[in-house]
């Protein structure tokens, strides 16, 4: 059990750190959070509803453009600047979901493994490379990581073979229907999570909880309301179409089963180079030019491979007693399963951040496969010492990238902005609705 006072001390250090990391490695340079940045700072400076959010286009997209349907987006990046008017508002919100995704998470692994420490497991998750550089800056995947942890809580509680009894069965139902309304205002990746919440209502429905779709619907309700005034001003087309990406069938996609499979359980893992830089000779120099993060950066890469391997091989043993192990698996095994299908018949390329929803559920996954160790004092010593070097390289890291990646670069044009109420001082937005 963890003391309050040490739990709000935890709280508050992986708050500031996280929101320190989004700071400065904010991917200032990437249009896409330029242009986030812009949904929210332009719904503040002219106090108009944003009815659209994400904006759909590139070349991860074919050419295909578009905006997602909902002013959740706008609302989460605007509105902050109401209550404190400065550039980095935005940034303390996402920080505070992003923590509390974090704790919760932490939590829910704790409550099925009690051997896990809750603070050396909350450091592991807080600073874990995707679930730090996938959502702590202010681009819609970013906003997908609070309520993924409330779909995967919800819909492990909600099935009678996996609950814990942790959550009440109507709280569990709500959690996934707020979580996929949610979500499908920021990331097309709710459609991943839409099959396994009609396998959890038809499960309980066979089981004669007839009340959970009700639930269901509850928890959907107050997202959905959001979207409503879009579709009754613009109608129910006006939306991006995500039929636009289909295909009837990508070969190339199809050949990549193992990349797909290395990158879905490497989003657990220390995967440190893939937000370094994009190359092996690139990362070498980042690493050569920053020499503090050198010795670190190789450790911590090949414990990452470690992890990866472990990961699969366990998927092939029984690594604890648990009764709802076999299922957990199984589950984990039909999330890999229908992002491997959905790239068959898509334009996209099979990237990570795409399936970055499932990263609550592999977590979980992890953390029973990895309490075999629990025992070992060894191992949880070297673990201790990885973590706190985990810790320093993402400091160090963002500290590395603060010049080229943080706001603070035009940090005084966005003051102007906010102080003139004009966000085209900042920049325009591309030719959106919104």
């Amino acid at each position: 059990m963890i003391t309050k006072k040490r739990l709000t001390l935890l709280l508050i250090a992986g708050f500031l750190f996280r929101l320190v990391f989004g700071l400065f490695q904010g991917k200032w340079g990437s249009e896409d959070e330029f242009q986030t940045y812009l949904i929210g700072l332009k719904c503040f400076t002219t106090g108009t509803w944003p009815y659209f959010g994400p904006d759909l286009g590139g070349s991860e997209t074919n050419g295909i453009s578009g905006q997602i349907a909902g002013p959740l987006e706008g609302i989460l990046v605007g509105w902050p600047f109401h209550v404190l008017p400065i550039p980095e508002a935005p940034y303390i919100l996402l920080g505070v979901l992003s923590t509390a995704g974090v704790a919760l998470l932490t939590w829910y692994i704790v409550r099925r493994q009690p051997k896990f420490s809750y603070t050396w497991l909350f450091i592991w998750i807080a600073s874990c490379p995707w679930a730090i550089n996938e959502a702590t800056h202010i681009y819609n995947p970013s906003y997908v990581f609070f309520p993924s942890v409330l779909f995967f809580i919800g819909f492990l509680e909600s099935l009678s073979f996996m609950s814990l009894g942790a959550l009440p069965l109507w709280l569990s139902n709500a959690f996934m229907g707020f979580a996929i309304g949610w979500i499908m205002q920021f990331h097309t990746s709710y459609v991943y999570l839409v099959p396994l919440a009609l396998f959890s209502l038809g499960w309980q429905w066979k089981e004669g909880k007839f009340s959970a779709l009700g639930y269901f619907v509850l928890g959907a309700l107050p997202m959905l309301a959001l979207i409503l005034p879009t579709y009754i001003r613009y109608g129910f087309g006006s939306g991006a179409d995500a039929a636009g990406f289909a295909v009837p069938f990508n070969l190339d996609n199809a050949k990549e089963v193992f990349t797909i499979l290395g990158r879905y359980i490497s989003l657990v893992c220390l995967e440190m180079p893939r937000f370094i830089d994009t190359s092996t000779k690139t990362r070498i120099a980042f690493l050569m030019a920053n020499w503090w993060l050198l010795v670190p950066g190789f450790i911590l890469f090949a414990v990452g491979i470690a992890q990866a391997v472990d990961l699969l091989i366990r998927w092939f043993t029984k690594p604890n007693p648990r009764k709802d192990w076999k299922p957990l698996k199984f589950i984990t095994a039909a999330g890999f399963l229908l992002v491997y299908v959905s790239f068959l018949f898509t334009v996209k390329k099979p990237l990570a951040h795409i399936y970055f929803v499932f990263f609550p559920l592999l977590m979980i996954y992890a953390c029973d496969c990895w309490v075999v160790y629990a025992d070992q004092k060894l191992v949880k010593k070297l673990a201790k010492i990885v973590l706190v070097l985990c810790v320093y390289f993402q400091l160090g890291y963002a500290l590395a990238v603060m010049k080229t990646n943080s706001l603070y670069q035009q940090r005084d044009t966005i003051v102007k902005a906010i102080q003139e109420k004009n966000y085209t001082l900042l920049g325009e937005r591309y030719n959106r609705k919104y």
